[in-house]
């Protein structure tokens, strides 16, 4: 697939066109990711799949940390494109590949120190802490792979090329399922890290492979693989990306600290499921909000504003009509779903009135998520940080001062609670128009 120029033509079929396999790229990574957790549920029992639960908000911190810093290489690498600076691209890529490996590679360091503290401070329980501790340390352990294979698809997306990571991301749920039903029943919970770790190894590295092919047809030629300018441009994007997202998970594991004090395996691996089936349908939302922000990037730096306004209108009605459907089907079938990781039915039960709180709000959240993508892409992060601080800070609050009077359920109750504060002051600062004040980080390198 050739590079895609978004700006010029009508913004609904550039956005389905560029959306779409962004939207099917995300649905199959959080596809292997519950496979895990249904093979092991199904295969070793609710004592194992509350080991990996416990253990997915960490391993949620480092995917925020690859996803927030991709970013910044993808709004930066689009603002070059759309400016027509083909050889300025290139550098962007390689500086970005670059950086990002050094980065990826520094927190396999940290992650390995520091995973066995921090299951101890979430109050992660003695019968499942070994389990947990090795199902991290094997995945921390492929890190790396995961900051090379997020800058490569955030590369991508900036050149308007979202089909080729759909096509990585399916060979790597292929791959990476296949690998657990084959690792599992030998190595119990470590097979399903090592499936991981293997399958994106392996499609990081083609990835990789191919981005280095595309560069090659653009034309223009690399100044130099490291700028510095450049590199200062991905971080004034990426810094706040990787604290929102970062911020965000930390969050949550404060959320899971409050679950893990609830003595019942079944509230824990309960939670667990229904927390894996809400992160699908939020982190899809996400991607209809990503794949808005190099619309706007690009139309940022052809300095289209109006093409940005209807690209947003656009894609606003897109997201909130896929949000409402969606949340009408995880009501209706959440038991079921719940029925993919556990037999047990109070372990059901739990997991299922997590989602019938939650799921009537995925519209509203949708509205933030659609604003995000327009401040990222214009880079106003002074706004886009304000809102993921509220509705952290309120999840937090809420998930520890609710449960004392209403028990799990208030754990529950913190989501919608921190979802409708940011929204509204989400929309608020959209409809101020000040986000266009985010142009000033366009500047020349």
């Amino acid at each position: 697939m050739i590079a895609r120029d978004m700006t010029r033509g009508d913004p609904l079929p550039i956005l389905l066109k560029f959306s779409l396999p962004m939207l099917l790229s995300m649905a199959f990574q959080q596809l292997y990711s519950i496979a895990d957790s249904v093979v092991i549920g199904q295969l070793l029992g609710d004592a194992a799949f509350a080991a990996v639960s416990v253990s997915y908000p960490v391993t949620v911190l480092f995917v925020a940390f690859a996803s927030g810093a991709s970013i910044g290489c993808s709004v930066v690498t689009a603002q070059l494109f759309g400016e027509k600076r083909d050889g300025a691209v290139k550098t962007s890529a390689s500086t970005a590949l670059l950086s990002m490996t050094a980065i990826g590679a520094m927190l396999i360091g940290i992650g390995l120190l520091g995973c066995r503290p921090l299951l101890g401070w979430m109050n992660t329980q003695a019968a499942i802490f070994e389990d947990a501790a090795l199902y991290l340390q094997i995945y921390i352990g492929g890190v790396l792979f995961l900051f090379l294979y997020n800058t490569v698809n955030g590369i991508f997306t900036a050149i308007g090329d979202s089909l080729t990571p759909l096509w990585l991301l399916i060979a790597s749920s292929v791959l990476n399922v296949g690998l657990d039903l084959l690792f599992v029943p030998m190595w119990k919970v470590a097979g399903a890290a090592w499936a991981t770790f293997l399958a994106q190894g392996i499609v990081s590295l083609i990835a990789l492979l191919l981005l280095l092919l595309r560069l090659r047809r653009l034309p223009g030629e690399r100044t130099q693989w490291f700028d510095g300018a450049i590199f200062v441009r991905i971080l004034k994007i990426a810094v706040p990306s990787v604290c929102q997202q970062s911020f965000v998970s930390v969050g949550q594991l404060f959320v899971q600290g409050s679950i893990n004090s609830f003595s019942s395996i079944a509230v824990q691996s309960g939670y667990g499921g229904a927390f894996k089936i809400n992160m699908f349908t939020i982190t899809c939302i996400c991607t209809l909000g990503n794949s808005l922000s190099s619309y706007t990037a690009q139309n940022t730096g052809a300095k289209e504003w109006e093409r940005i306004r209807r690209g947003r209108r656009t894609a606003l009605w897109m997201a909130v009509l896929f949000a409402a459907v969606v949340s009408a089907l995880v009501m209706v079938f959440s038991g079921s779903l719940m029925s993919l990781f556990t037999n047990d039915d109070a372990t059901r039960a739990v997991g299922q009135q997590f989602l019938w709180t939650v799921a009537p709000f995925y519209p509203f959240i949708t509205i933030k998520i659609i604003n995000d993508g327009v401040f990222r892409g214009t880079g106003s992060m002074g706004i886009f940080m304000t809102c993921t601080f509220l509705d952290l800070g309120l999840r937090v609050i809420a998930a520890y001062a609710l449960p004392p009077f209403i028990g799990a359920s208030g754990v529950w109750w913190a989501f919608p609670i921190g979802w409708v504060a940011c929204t509204v002051l989400s929309g608020v600062w959209y409809y101020t128009g000040r986000w266009k004040h985010g142009r000033e980080v366009l500047g020349r390198s």
